[in-house]
């Protein structure tokens, strides 16, 4: 109601009623204008959320899905070379007139094609003249007096051949055997070992064969039309039965490697998804795992892959036991651990993050579970895609590239553990402090359900695990190893789309482990596994972990 002076009572009870009434209807005002703009507020969420959603989806569908940098961090120097750009950016322009713009003097890399290997064959081809152009007009002959020459190189398909072996039988004519009655009549030689028992294929063919589908993403169905084109016919069932036949013989020297792998005091895991046939009391399009352990057997790096039916890190339980504690090379550190862990540390395992890892571990006292600064970084990088001049995703991307830039500083520098430990604690604990600090003052500002709210979700509760690496020279700051050794899985199941039984799956699990150790040891994976059949072929044996490939030159 309006006031004026005529209008008020002169009863002091009745203006102090007046006033009251007023001052609620004030209040009343107020808290409607905060509870509207309180809506407005979460409205606006709401919508940058959708929106949000909307530029992620049409990154999904139309955008790169590679992580490099493209110009949004050349222009604003989010890479590691952030002096070279600075340099570069406040050189002077070159005047009008001028012809030439000097340069520092450097070394061009040589350009034009590399020349082949010498061990290569060579096949000469003569290109000559006619006989009757080899006299000169005035009658006398010509003298050859050099040549020009190029290579071109050739290929010649997979030579296919078949082994036609012999065994001569012996007997007596004379007694045809009477003399002793205890011997054979006839003598022959035994029955030769095969890799793959009463197989029609090679130890050879099957190395081929093998490598050909867990090395090159080839599978068994594309190499029966290609050796179909040669004359050959043979099933694709024929290579898969022997393929897991010949795995029997392996598997003897896989499961060692899984013992002494997790005597080592630092593991990085990583797991895959794989549709697998025929699992018991599971559904045909149910999902499968296939996991990655990477760590160090005698000081070399080693990789062993694993399937199981559930994405469930269970399995691990059994397979850690005193996981660390029998490392020669274990030289246990005292670190001051979060959430009342002891102390003394057997081991640590690095993952992208998997919770599964976390309920797992947490009885676990003596071993910590270290995180990814690349999956964390990832995040903010997917920010990048959608808003290229978001401030705060620049701002942590250019941090976390300078605790990149001092890992690459101490590898050139090849630095000892105690000098890395030291670099990370005087340079690498400054910047991760300052993420802390500006995670923290972010993290309530911003709407938990964004790109960005859910970025620093994900920094916040891998925070503990990534600190790790600040008291631990020998831990990579990512998993990018592991998840390079479960790159050429992920490259072959886009071809061959699932596994028809779980023994196949088991099979594959154990070749992967396999060839991708011939070739981080620098060896071709068909050489490693021919030789190593046709060993076991003249000396039938329990294969054992000696047997994995060494690096060259050990």
């Amino acid at each position: 109601m309006s006031l004026d002076m005529n209008s008020l009572p002169n009863d002091v009870k009745e203006l102090k009623k007046i006033i009251i009434f007023q001052n609620n209807k004030l209040i009343d005002q107020k808290q409607k204008e905060v509870e509207y703009q309180e809506e407005l507020r979460l409205q606006r969420l709401k919508e940058s959320e959708h929106l949000d959603q909307i530029e992620r989806l049409k990154i999904q569908l139309f955008g790169r899905r590679t992580e490099k940098w493209s110009q949004i961090e050349k222009d604003q120097g989010i890479l590691f070379n952030e002096i070279e750009s600075s340099v570069q950016e406040d050189s002077p322009e070159p005047e009008e007139e001028s012809l030439f713009t000097p340069v520092k003097s450097h070394t061009r890399k040589k350009t034009g094609r590399k020349p082949f290997p010498d061990y290569f064959p060579r096949i000469t081809i003569l290109h000559d003249i006619p006989e009757s152009e080899k006299t000169c007009s005035c009658g006398h002959g010509l003298t050859r007096i050099g040549e020009e020459s190029s290579e071109k190189l050739d290929i010649i398909p997979a030579k296919i051949q078949v082994e036609v072996h012999v065994r001569p039988k012996y007997a007596c004519k004379k007694c045809e055997g009477t003399s002793d009655e205890t011997l054979p009549v006839v003598k022959i030689a035994p029955v030769y070992n095969q890799i793959a028992e009463k197989s029609m294929l090679s130890s050879g063919f099957l190395a081929y064969t093998i490598t050909q589908k867990f090395a090159d993403a080839l599978p068994f169905y594309r190499q029966v039309g290609i050796l179909k084109r040669s004359g050959v016919e043979i099933s694709r069932s024929t290579l898969s039965n022997t393929a897991i036949q010949v795995f029997e013989k392996l598997s003897p020297m896989i499961e060692d490697m899984r013992k002494e792998l997790f005597k080592s005091k630092y593991l990085q895991i990583d797991e895959t998804v794989l549709q697998v046939l025929n699992e018991e009391g599971k559904l045909n399009t149910s999902k499968s795992y296939m996991w990655v352990i990477r760590g160090l057997i005698r000081e070399k790096p080693v990789v062993l892959y694993h399937y199981e039916p559930s994405r469930s890190a269970k399995f691990l339980e059994d397979w850690i036991g005193d996981f660390g504690k029998l490392s020669e090379t274990l030289s246990e550190l005292n670190v001051s651990l979060p959430m009342g862990r002891s102390d003394r540390v057997s081991g640590i395992i690095q993952t992208d993050g998997y919770e599964s890892y976390d309920s797992l571990l947490k009885s676990k006292l003596k071993i910590l579970h270290a995180g990814c600064w690349n999956h964390a970084r990832r995040k903010f990088f997917e920010i990048l895609k959608i808003d290229p001049n978001n401030a705060g995703a620049q701002w942590i991307v250019k941090e976390i590239g300078k605790l990149y830039a001092i890992e690459s500083k101490a590898k050139e520098g090849k630095l000892s553990s105690e000098e890395h430990l030291s670099l990370r604690q005087s340079e690498s604990k400054l910047i991760v402090g300052e993420i802390f600090s500006w995670m923290n003052k972010r993290i309530v500002e911003v709407a938990p359900k964004s790109s960005m709210g859910k970025a620093l979700s994900y920094l916040a509760g891998q925070w503990p695990k990534l600190l790790i690496f600040l008291d631990h020279p020998e831990l990579q700051l990512d998993t990018n190893l592991v998840e390079n050794d479960i790159r050429p899985f992920v490259v072959g199941r886009k071809n061959w789309l699932f596994s028809g039984c779980p023994q196949g799956a088991t099979a594959s699990a154990g070749f992967y482990s396999l060839i991708q150790n011939a070739k981080i040891s620098g060896i071709d994976p068909y050489s490693y596994l021919r030789d190593l059949f046709k060993s076991w072929e003249k000396n039938p044996r329990r294969l054992s972990i000696n047997e994995l490939p060494q690096p060259v030159g050990n």
